[in-house]
């Protein structure tokens, strides 16, 4: 038996449901296509670069109370379920997935009407996300912080910035520049679902950012392999995060400092394993 909280309700803490996290384990598959071509042996193979959903189920029981805690627990996850949300399982610890809860659950009473046990399915992203968060101060010098991702897989960050300076910041092989603006507390670049907004300070979407933000891609086809136009973290130890306070121009007979920033931001790694 396990604990389970999805979009920050703890099921067994708020509702007492106990949890059978046995089917649990599925593993993605990868996107693609087969297509077989009369007269040759063996189909060809289209990989999308990607992995499909996979399907949790979790067998559930409220021992005691079941007229009152099943119709409250149901109202809050019906109500707490549009799109992704955050699953934490404790018989996966370290890691959490991100999933959608689409509704439908057939319960059934044992023996008397204060037991019931029920599934709940989880339409899950492929993939279980490592929580790793990497902070940047550069307000009165440059930085640079180390992480590992040991896991084999691409990672795609979400790096928030906040500076009204504007930042010069090394994301392992790319460069990231954020313009100087006053218009919003914070810019967050989602390098997963490539987009870029503002937010105030307490987070609240104001609005599109990309004009204040530009990329440059590794040099190296090898460090981008996917060809992608947001940054990309590859797998390894001892990888690099970077932000510069001072930018000094090429001239050493003359070195000037050309730019100073002064800000934080904060790197959402998302790193990821099977």
């Amino acid at each position: 038996m396990g604990q389970l909280v999805y979009n920050g309700m703890d099921l067994e803490e708020e509702f007492g449901v106990v949890v059978d996290s046995s089917e649990s384990w599925p593993k993605p598959e990868r996107d693609r296509e087969l297509v077989h071509v009369p007269g040759r042996n063996g189909d060809l193979i289209i990989d999308h670069g990607g992995y499909n959903n996979v399907e949790l189920v979790y067998h559930c029981l409220i021992k005691d109370g079941w007229q009152e805690k099943f119709g409250q627990f149901c109202d809050l996850m019906y109500s707490n379920s549009r799109g992704y949300g955050e699953l934490f399982d404790s018989e996966h610890p370290g890691v959490y997935r991100m999933a959608e809860f689409a509704g439908g659950i057939t319960p059934e009473l044992w023996f008397t009407s204060d037991t019931g046990v029920f599934d709940l399915v989880f339409n899950c992203k492929p993939l279980q996300y490592v929580w790793r968060e990497v902070d940047l101060d550069f307000r009165t010098a440059d930085v640079t912080e180390t992480f590992d991702n040991p896991y084999y897989m691409w990672s795609y960050p979400k790096i928030r910035v906040y500076s009204q300076s504007g930042a010069q910041l090394g994301i392992q092989y790319w460069g990231v520049q954020v313009a100087p603006q006053t218009v919003y507390d914070q810019i967050v670049i989602d390098c997963e679902a490539e987009v870029i907004y503002g937010t105030d300070d307490m987070d609240n979407y104001l609005g599109p950012a990309s004009q204040y933000v530009t990329f440059t891609p590794p040099e190296e086809s090898w460090q981008n392999p996917e060809n992608r136009t947001y940054p990309s973290l590859s797998d390894g130890t001892g990888l690099e995060l970077t932000a510069k306070h001072e930018v000094w121009n090429d001239d050493p007979d003359d070195p000037q400092i050309i730019a100073t920033y002064t800000g934080t931001a904060t790197v959402e790694l998302n790193i990821t394993r099977i």
